[in-house]
């Protein structure tokens, strides 16, 4: 699931349309705590547990190992709810913006000597970069 994907789509209907850029969801969401994994440290991971053999028959949880809240990503003053299913089918965003507290733990797979790491700010912002320069996105 990519909730960034959704954004950029997003981002780019409201710009077309001249309209802020708020996030799709209520004050608690944009307030409350996530966790995000970066795709490259799920890659990382796989191949990890495909050969390290303490990793064999286990089923580990993938995270960048760190918290954020949307309102350190997102500067949005006026936060009002928008509904995007009237855009198309966003259930990822939908999933994403409809929970709080959204978190998980890497200790297992640190037990069992996986040890990655992303920082959850600089991972989204990457990404976005990546696809700018792709030309993805504008």
């Amino acid at each position: 699931m990519n909730v960034v994907g959704t954004l950029y789509i997003y981002a780019a209907i409201c710009k077309h349309e001249d309209v802020p850029l708020r996030i799709p969801d209520t004050k608690e969401a944009w307030e409350s705590y996530y966790m995000a994994s970066d795709a490259d440290l799920i890659a990382e991971q796989h191949i990890w547990a495909a050969v390290d053999p303490y990793a064999k028959n286990e089923a580990f949880n993938c995270s960048n190992g760190d918290v954020f809240r949307w309102k350190q990503l997102w500067k949005d003053n006026e936060l009002e709810a928008t509904k995007l299913e009237e855009v198309g089918e966003w259930w990822v965003a939908d999933a994403t913006f409809g929970l709080e507290n959204v978190v998980d733990s890497m200790n297992k797979a640190k037990e069992h000597g996986f040890l990655g790491f992303r920082n959850s700010k600089n991972s989204l912002i990457n990404w976005i970069d990546n696809t700018r320069a792709y030309k993805i996105v504008p």
